[in-house]
């Protein structure tokens, strides 16, 4: 298995698989053989694991392909839950933003004058076509008149 992505149950079958396949052509695979090849075929990720593995004496290959396994299912619960955290996430972050834009339209930013062509107002708020509805200080330089 070279990549970390992999399906780590189905790369172990397929490692058992080859085993078979050489015993079935006549050749003995040794345990200690069968064990260096499981110990070696694991992505970077599982090399905690693979240190543990190594640093017991009475280690078997069915003790490596459980290890492992119980490894790769934690990876995935892992994963799972790191997605369905970002799908809280991205869901928290569309609801604010639809908040905002609601909130925008309430206030009528999104509404454009039809005498001035302004953004924010309608004909009946602008200032240019009712000056007298404009306040008294000019807000975006903050003098007043």
């Amino acid at each position: 298995m070279t990549d970390d992505s992999g399906n780590m149950e189905k790369h172990l079958q397929k490692v058992e698989q080859l085993k078979h396949q050489i015993e079935e052509q006549g050749e003995k695979i040794t345990d200690s053989s069968y064990i260096s090849v499981l110990l070696n075929c694991a992505p970077n990720k599982y090399d905690m694991v693979i240190s543990v593995l190594e640093a017991q004496a009475d280690v078997t290959p069915r003790l490596i392909i459980n290890r492992l396994l119980e490894e790769y299912r934690k990876f995935q619960v892992g994963k799972e839950e790191s997605a369905a955290k970002q799908a809280l996430l991205t869901n928290q972050w569309k609801s604010t933003n639809q908040k905002q834009e609601f909130q925008k339209g309430k206030s009528g930013s999104r509404v454009k004058c039809g005498h001035c062509n302004k953004k924010g107002h309608k004909d009946s708020q602008c200032w240019i076509k009712h000056p007298e509805l404009k306040p008294d200080g000019d807000e975006k330089s903050g003098r007043m008149k």
